[in-house]
């Protein structure tokens, strides 16, 4: 017998962000210090990528749109691709969208960034600036928190979904809205 397997990348990476902040409610001190870095800067390039492969995948289905030049876009461009295909304009300075930008610049500074030596901090934990030391481009003790991550996940879905609403196919994308994931179909 043959099965075709259908695999849904954004419902995936969306509910791994979910179960990680879910585990993290029940760490005690020492666990949340010990896995608060590594577990919130992954969560932010799961993030990205939840919303570029939702992106993909959505826009598969726009006739109007090649998808062959838009899938080499970043998501940012993409979105205002979306929005001005409707003759709508994306509002970066608000929430939600506001936090797809943040969670752009925090996964590039995290993924491109060239040296583990990123600087100097002080016993305050503020960063020591000099000749040899920059400032980073992100602030790492306001991003690399789980209350940020959760807020950057939550802003995330709405985006995404408000996307859906302006196509008027939101019906199909209620797993944004209710967090009930399916990442993968076999029949």
């Amino acid at each position: 017998m043959t099965f075709r397997v259908e695999f849904f990348a954004d419902q995936a990476f969306l509910s791994m962000i979910k179960r990680m902040l879910k585990n993290a409610e029940s760490y005690n001190k020492d666990q949340k210090i010990d896995f608060e870095l590594e577990e919130t800067a992954t969560a932010i390039v799961i993030c990205h990528s939840a919303c570029e492969a939702f992106l993909n995948l959505f826009t598969r289905n726009i006739e109007t749109i090649d998808f062959y030049k838009y899938e080499k876009k970043s998501i940012i461009d993409k979105i205002n691709i979306l929005y001005g295909e409707l003759g709508e304009t994306a509002d970066w300075t608000k929430l939600p969208l506001q936090d797809i930008r943040r969670i752009d610049k925090a996964r590039n500074w995290l993924t491109h960034f060239k040296d583990s030596n990123i600087g100097l901090t002080n016993s305050w934990g503020s960063w020591v600036v000099d000749e040899v030391n920059k400032k980073p481009k992100i602030d790492d003790s306001e991003e690399l928190k789980y209350v940020r991550v959760k807020r950057y996940y939550d802003n995330s879905r709405m985006s995404l979904y408000r996307i859906t609403e302006l196509y008027q196919l939101h019906q199909n994308y209620e797993y944004l809205k209710t967090e009930d994931y399916t990442s993968f179909l076999v029949g």
